[in-house]
């Protein structure tokens, strides 16, 4: 018994140690990896250059792309504290904003 609380224990500490270094390694790539997103690039190539989106929003919600036709954006970063890296796209899912938002 006591042996399967130690390997609980042990297996809970490595799978929060890995998620705390995949999170980081993430949290300090998202400005460099925005910097290659371009204007007119679609929603996969913005995937393969940033990854998965922490989060999506789209059209009616209010957005924070601020350009004119953005219908949707994906949002990397944290809320605690406020930083994110958002990617504005247009209709056609092309991006037409990208921008970083942090709070002072």
């Amino acid at each position: 018994m006591r042996l399967a609380v130690q390997w609980s224990a042990a297996v809970i500490l490595i799978v929060g140690m890995s998620y705390c270094g995949v999170r980081l390694y993430k949290l300090t790539g998202y400005r460099k990896w925005l910097a290659t997103v371009s204007v007119g690039d679609d929603t996969a190539t913005v995937q393969k250059k940033m990854g998965s989106p922490d989060w999506i929003r789209r059209r009616p919600e209010n957005l924070w792309c601020r350009a004119p036709g953005c219908e949707s954006e994906f949002m990397y970063g944290h809320s605690i504290p406020p930083e994110w890296w958002v990617v504005g796209f247009d209709i056609n899912g092309r991006v037409i904003w990208t921008g970083e938002l942090q709070s002072p």
